[in-house]
């Protein structure tokens, strides 16, 4: 191990005196060292272990009117990442959630920590969709998903104007991201699946620690 080890510091030595670009030696380096292929990433809000989390969908219209299940599908998803990744965080049902979006249609007019509160909660992770389609825009035929949507965090214990204790800048997710499908249902449904799966991932990984691959 030793002897490999100084075979790679030779050799990056080497390319370093040769005039190899700063790209060029991480690269190298990455060559040689598989173990550097990922780092860890911090969370941005770490303090959801042993807190009580109402996860509140939002969709417009525009999204509702097509895909009525999106907040369903998405809660839910949240809800099993999160459960998954932080420890001891507890979750309220989407269900119920859900069941006192559509009793009361002005709730989204209400201070998110009263809002919060109606189901003891801790926090309130509120995600605003833009965006969520399977369609390909200025196409009839052709199938690609897309969801494009805003996060914040509001801790229910202080005051509305201060409750926001995190956001973050829009989560997009694209799949398949080189190009389109032809749309046809089943595929629909795949690539609507897929599209689900690494919005939520994007969008909890922000809330505890994890490796990601390094970006050469």
């Amino acid at each position: 191990m030793m002897k490999t080890r100084t075979c790679i510091l030779c050799l990056l030595l080497a390319a370093a005196c040769g005039g190899c670009t700063s790209d060029q030696l991480r690269y190298l380096a990455y060559l040689f060292s598989p173990g550097s292929q990922t780092e860890t990433v911090k969370a941005e809000f770490p303090d959801l272990p042993g807190h009580t989390v109402a996860v509140v969908i939002y969709g417009g219209e525009n999204v509702l009117y097509e895909y009525p299940y999106a907040p369903l599908r998405l809660s839910r998803r949240i809800e099993a990442e999160l459960t998954e990744h932080v420890k001891k965080v507890k979750l309220v049902d989407s269900a119920a959630v859900l069941k006192y979006q559509e009793e009361n249609i002005h709730w989204d007019t209400m201070d998110k920590t009263e809002l919060g509160k109606l189901f003891n909660a801790d926090y309130v992770l509120f995600v605003s969709l833009m965006e969520y389609t399977t369609r390909e825009p200025n196409s009839v035929s052709l199938c690609r998903g897309r969801i494009t949507a805003e996060a914040s965090m509001y801790q229910t214990s202080l005051p509305e104007p201060q409750a926001r204790v995190w956001n973050t800048a829009s989560i997009s997710t694209v799949f398949p991201e080189a190009a389109p499908t032809g749309l046809l249902p089943s595929e629909a449904r795949r690539i609507l699946d897929e599209t689900e799966r690494r919005f939520v991932d994007a969008l909890v990984k922000k809330f505890y620690q994890h490796k990601e691959e390094v970006k050469l």
